[in-house]
């Protein structure tokens, strides 16, 4: 009787060892899901029922880790279209402040002459170009960005009214439409920041 049960004892333990040489070493982590032992006992593996159950049996450091780094990919489309929007600002900004508003304020030959066709006086060019200085300098502060693009928005849209019915030149008044369009959709992009100027 020893000997049988022995024989069937030593038996049993080969084919359990068959059984694991047979099945594949798993390299993720997914195995820790499971209870230990569950697949060679001969019982039926318990297998997580929902979510909750793989997330309260899977390890601490794992969890941790998928908190602490989220997908890099959900992040990218914001960062590219802040890439955007800055170009656009800092060499509108720029294009404002040196080749537009200066030239006004500082009495421009080109200037001058194109404010005494519009005849409203020259006071209509120190105003033009102070608002020009102050919304290119606007969009490169970012509390200020939201603020400033709408202000140019205006202001290129009455330039382009201008040049429509006061210059009688409406070509003219194409680029000053395309850039209000731009202005308008900065000032949009950045009306979180318009918020944080008021406080």
């Amino acid at each position: 009787m020893r000997s049988a049960r022995s024989a069937r004892t030593i038996s049993g333990t080969h084919c359990n060892d068959r059984r694991r040489r047979r099945e594949p070493r798993w390299n993720l982590p997914v195995r820790s899901v499971f209870r230990r032992g569950d697949e060679f006992s001969g019982a039926v593996p318990s297998y997580p029922a929902s979510a909750l159950d793989i997330a309260n049996r899977l390890p601490k450091d794992i969890i941790m880790t998928a908190i602490a780094h989220p997908v890099a990919s959900a992040a990218a489309p914001g960062k590219v279209r802040n890439r955007i929007l800055w170009t656009l600002q800092i060499l509108l900004g720029v294009f404002f402040i040196v080749g537009s508003g200066l030239p006004k304020l500082m009495g421009e030959a080109t200037a001058v002459h194109a404010f005494q066709q519009i005849g409203l006086g020259q006071w209509l060019r120190y105003l033009a170009g102070l608002a020009e200085v102050s919304g290119g300098i606007g969009l490169l502060v970012p509390r200020l960005t939201a603020a400033a693009a709408a202000g140019l928005s205006i202001t290129t849209v009455l330039a382009a009214c201008t040049q429509a019915f006061l210059l009688h030149a409406p070509v003219m008044a194409i680029f000053p439409l395309v850039l209000a369009a731009i202005f308008a959709a900065i000032a949009w992009q950045r009306r979180g920041n318009f918020s944080l100027s008021l406080r």
